[in-house]
């Protein structure tokens, strides 16, 4: 019988089999044992037929294939391309739930390949090495197939299947850092969210001090070995609980200078990674972010520079959830033309053409004055405001907006310069606008963009005391404003 038969065998077969639970013979199981063996030599139809006329067999639970691969993982077995090339060829020949059936018992086998491989040692057996990357390479392939009940039943099996093992000793290697740092991210995949699933993740990756109390308490991966000091992880632990967490979809910080991963390596995870270059504890922001009439505070440079990185996490998100955010930053950005005067960190040497060759910098750039004092940075925007450089207060508003999520409130900042952060909520209103009229030409080519309609944007906000509402001009720029 050829393999692409599958479909129609698993049919005949589950019509003909009664549902009633039942373990495996002996003779079975040793047939199953032999047709796994078989296929890490080559591809064999016969074999491949045969573990999948059981596959399809009800009265055989994931428990019962569980034992099964465990004993294969434990007679020196391994999860070799021939098992990856059977997999995908019996859950793409199945459908419907016998398929969700096969993709979870596969799951189940790559947990078992990879405590297998960790009870053999991976890191002096090639062949244990291999199982333990093919394993989680397969649970990448299949993650998103799964669902989370799915997944949450191969993570139990993982747990079980690994025990008291650990990954850690990746970690202890520059080369295989980052594969440290993917199979965490998979597992995260993998975990329920209850704090029982974080403390297995925390004890898999053999995580301790910082790292170990920042996952379970946030759900977040910090990767840094050791480079962040105390001030440094208390800031960026009042970030996380002072930033809406709905705001953004942050799996892991990663220290590239102490981990030796480049800053926007890529990862195979639906999670965000938000790279951070620390400034040393005790470095603060520039003064001259404020002009003198307003005062100058100085905050943590970590902590703003974090923020910022943080808010470019947030903003893929927001852009992507509400398109109109990113329609208005080119808006601000075409009727800006470049003009150094039009942007709110204009006493900063942030030179303009950074934002048209990155548009996507903007909104991080104005998060630093934002997360400096709000309060502030709002009064340099009007002081820009009230001698026609609008756009400056439109990218505060914008920034407010971003951090709303698109409800009606957001969230205002003051940071001191050991990184103590407060914050307040803030009302906001939007207005309608179901016309823009195209800016004119820039010396960057970048007006007309977007030159959209029927879109909702951030007008007016209460912030010293007072509300203020700025009315927009054709070209969605504020040109007047009324204190209330």
């Amino acid at each position: 019988m050829k393999m692409h038969k599958l479909a129609l065998l698993l049919s005949l077969v589950l019509v003909a089999v009664p549902a009633a639970w039942a373990d495996f013979d002996e003779e079975t199981e040793a047939g199953l044992l032999d047709a796994f063996f078989s296929l890490s030599q080559s591809q064999n139809s016969e074999a491949a037929n045969f573990i999948a006329a059981y596959l399809a067999d009800s009265r055989y639970g994931t428990s019962d294939w569980s034992r099964l691969f465990a004993t294969y993982f434990e007679e020196g077995g391994g999860f070799t391309a021939g098992h990856a090339t059977f997999w995908n060829w019996a859950i793409s020949n199945s459908a419907g739930e016998m398929q969700r059936h096969i993709g979870v018992v596969s799951g189940f086998w790559a947990a078992e390949a990879i405590g297998g491989s960790l009870e053999l040692g991976p890191w002096g057996d090639a062949l244990a090495y291999q199982s333990l990357t093919a394993g989680f390479d397969w649970l990448v392939r299949i993650a998103q197939a799964l669902g989370s009940n799915g997944r949450s039943a191969v993570f139990s099996a993982l747990s079980d299947a690994v025990g008291n093992r650990t990954i850690a000793a990746l970690a202890q290697s520059p080369q295989q850092f980052p594969t440290y740092v993917q199979y965490g991210l998979i597992l995260r995949q993998y975990a329920t969210g209850n704090p029982n699933s974080r403390k297995v993740v925390s004890e898999i990756m053999g995580f301790q001090n910082a790292p170990l109390q920042f996952w379970e308490a946030r759900g977040i991966f910090l990767f840094d070995n050791g480079a962040l000091d105390a001030a440094q992880l208390n800031s960026l632990d009042l970030l996380i609980t002072v930033i809406p967490s709905e705001l953004h979809n942050i799996g892991a910080f990663i220290v590239p200078q102490s981990t030796a991963i480049p800053a926007g390596t890529s990862f195979a995870t639906p999670v965000q990674i938000v790279y951070l270059e620390p400034a040393p504890t005790g470095v603060t922001t520039n003064p001259g972010e404020f002009p003198e009439r307003l005062g100058q505070p100085v905050a943590s440079l970590f902590t703003v520079s974090t923020a910022a990185s943080i808010i470019r996490a947030v903003q893929d998100i927001q852009f992507a959830k509400r398109p109109e955010l990113r329609a208005r930053r080119d808006i601000i950005l075409a009727n800006a033309r470049g003009k150094r005067e039009r942007f709110l960190r204009r006493f900063q040497i942030v030179p303009p053409e950074q934002y048209y060759a990155d548009p996507d910098s903007l909104l991080p750039s104005v998060a630093y004055p934002y997360f400096i004092d709000s309060s502030r940075a709002f009064a340099m925007g009007m002081l820009l405001f009230e001698i026609e450089k609008q756009e400056a207060i439109d990218s505060f508003l914008l920034l407010a907006d971003l951090l709303s999520g698109g409800s009606n409130t957001t969230v205002l900042f003051a940071t001191d310069p050991v990184g103590r952060i407060t914050h307040a909520r803030a009302s906001l209103s939007r207005i309608y606008l179901s016309q823009i009229r195209q800016a004119a030409t820039d010396d960057f080519g970048f007006s007309g963009n977007y030159v959209p309609a029927n879109i909702n944007i951030c007008n007016g906000i209460a912030i010293h005391g007072a509300y203020f509402l700025f009315e927009p001009d054709p070209q969605g720029i504020s040109i007047r404003v009324h204190r209330r």
